[in-house]
């Protein structure tokens, strides 16, 4: 009896592994797999920057490796889609795709450390790719043109760019910019507004001819001030240095946690409430603030 439910069992199991093998079709790249192979790579090239500074190859593959796990492909299609990617210059300063073309007509691709690396195989043919990746980089026949372009991606978002360097895409009438403050990268005001309509830090406007546009504080504001001055907000300590609009003037401000240059109404009596300033100063009014500037 025990021997017939393990004779049972076994075949049970044979039968399991045999409807499994059936059910789990060979990767079909052309045809049937091909818009899911599509959405794999178009989601690893989004997360993964293969020119991205700093980054070293093996970095760039399990960023890879992540994302096409991640993307629903069939395992059957997942190896092959990731030794392509493996095979990649990412990371690697300097190296390049080889497409080297057999005597008999069949084209491998390797990665070389440079195109003088690249060399053809006996009675065969070789060429340096123009593409990252041996995803891309060579066809049956050698190289891809590069005319040929395999998966169409956006252009990069302005907060996806590499800060400082920043260049990735904005709405109309902006531009991308570095943010001192986020120390990321920003949409701002792309220049063409006057300059009372910048975006704090970003001073970038238009301003009447002889005047440039600049940071009047660093609490925010931007103004005019005479072409070839210092912008109050941009003189360090030196408020003394420091340009304003017409009818303003700069000076310091100190508080417990900052002390900057900032322009304020000249000529305004002193702040209501007994604020006074100290022997040699005057006072001013900028918006809520009572300021003593030196004279």
């Amino acid at each position: 009896m025990r021997r017939r439910r393990l004779a049972g069992l076994l075949g049970l199991l044979l039968q399991l592994a045999a409807t499994r093998a059936v059910l789990a079709q060979p990767c079909d790249p052309m045809n049937a797999d091909a818009a899911a192979i599509a959405a794999a790579r178009a989601a690893a090239d989004a997360a993964c920057d293969c020119n991205r500074p700093g980054q070293n190859h093996g970095e760039y593959v399990r960023c890879t490796m992540a994302a096409i796990d991640g993307s629903g492909l069939r395992r059957e299609c997942r190896g092959a889609l990731k030794r392509c990617y493996a095979r990649s210059t990412c990371g690697r300063a300097g190296f390049v795709t080889c497409c080297r073309t057999r005597a008999s007509g069949v084209t491998s691709c390797t990665i070389k450390p440079d195109a003088a690396h690249c060399t053809a195989p006996q009675g065969g043919s070789a060429c340096a790719g123009a593409y990252a990746t041996c995803c891309d980089a060579c066809t049956s026949m050698g190289c891809t043109p590069t005319t040929t372009t395999t998966t169409t991606m956006p252009p990069p978002t302005c907060a996806s760019g590499p800060f400082p360097d920043c260049g990735g895409t904005c709405g109309a009438g902006e531009a991308c910019f570095a943010s001192p403050l986020s120390a990321a990268c920003e949409c701002f005001p792309d220049g063409t507004q006057p300059c009372g309509d910048s975006r704090y830090p970003v001073c970038n406007g238009t301003c009447p001819a002889n005047e440039q546009c600049g940071l009047l504080s660093v609490l925010g504001g931007c103004g005019c001030v005479p072409a070839g001055t210092t912008p109050c907000g941009e003189a360090g300590g030196a408020c003394g240095l420091g340009s304003c609009p017409t009818g303003q003037e700069c000076g310091l401000l100190s508080t417990p946690a900052l002390t900057y240059c900032t322009c304020a109404p000249a000529g305004v009596p002193c702040c209501a409430g007994g604020v006074s300033c100290g022997p040699g100063q005057v006072c001013s009014v900028a918006p809520g603030l009572c300021l003593c500037f030196p004279p």
